[in-house]
């Protein structure tokens, strides 16, 4: 793991404790989903850093397997969502299509450019984006 990735997972486990990181992955338990609109209040969720971050920013994240919007008709698959779909962890997961509207711009300080809890945060407007 390199010093940047180092920095940020500390950065990213102050809002999110108990991340794991292995191979490129990251996972977070108990990811909180807006209320009202899923099929569950929290999920998994796990996503990949590419190889060329940070010039690269992550694509996509991953969540287990089943998760629906709530619709009057019952219940429905969300858009640009693919499952089953691989990851590193246990389990079967599906994966959102996600990159946050071209907002990447990745500078030396990572506090300042984008950074790996700025790409979580942006999960909120996915689980959003279906309402």
């Amino acid at each position: 793991m390199n010093e940047r990735i180092k920095k940020e997972l500390e950065i990213l486990a102050k809002e999110f404790p108990g991340i794991k990181y292995k191979d490129d992955w990251i996972f977070i338990l108990n990811y909180k989903l807006p209320p009202n609109i899923w099929n569950r209040n929290q999920t998994s969720i796990c996503f990949q850093i590419p190889v060329s971050y940070p010039g690269e920013p992550p694509y996509g994240f991953c969540v287990p397997i089943g998760i629906r919007i709530k619709s009057g008709e019952g219940e429905k698959a969300p858009s640009n969502y693919t499952e089953p779909s691989p990851t590193i962890f246990e389990g079967e997961w599906g994966k959102f299509s996600w990159i946050h509207d071209n907002s990447w711009r990745a500078t030396s300080d990572i506090n300042t450019g984008g950074n790996l809890l700025n790409f979580v945060r942006s999960f909120a407007d996915r689980f959003k984006e279906n309402i």
